[in-house]
């Protein structure tokens, strides 16, 4: 009688294990499947991010490989010393100016978009202990 009943009770209580962790094991699903989907927003985010980040260096490198051709030009025409220092503040301010639009350029694409935070692994039931059940002891015949 006591072995229908320990094994009674052990049915009721996986029954019970088991109706709680399908809800626990929908609720992580879904949380997996919005996490994958935000970080596949995320990637093509950080593409096109990097993809106009990529357009803006390489707009800043033209601006300055223009400037030092034009400088180098310059400096192979000047004969004096005047016509030297305006040929290299010339190529100091279109600097400047290179940098500024591609500062300007980068600030208006706003900050990185931030990554989605990864879901926590759900939490292992707690394990029970085992019962160790002394059999019936039956008199020495």
């Amino acid at each position: 009688m006591r072995k229908v009943r320990t094994l009674a009770l052990a049915g009721i209580t996986a029954v019970a294990l088991l109706a709680g962790t399908t809800s626990a094991i929908a609720a992580d699903s879904a949380a997996i499947t919005a996490y994958k989907s935000a970080m596949t927003e995320y990637t093509t985010a950080m593409k096109a991010r990097n993809a106009s980040l990529k357009t803006i260096n390489a707009a800043y490198k033209g601006a300055l490989d223009a400037s030092k051709s034009a400088y180098t030009a310059a400096i192979a025409a000047a004969t004096t010393k005047d016509a030297k220092t305006a040929a290299q503040n010339a190529r100091k301010n279109a600097v400047a100016a290179a940098k500024s639009a591609r500062s300007s350029a980068i600030s208006a694409l706003g900050s990185a978009p931030t990554q989605p935070v990864k879901p926590a692994k759900p939490v292992k039931a707690a394990k029970t202990p085992k019962t160790t059940s002394t059999p019936s002891q039956s008199p020495a015949a």
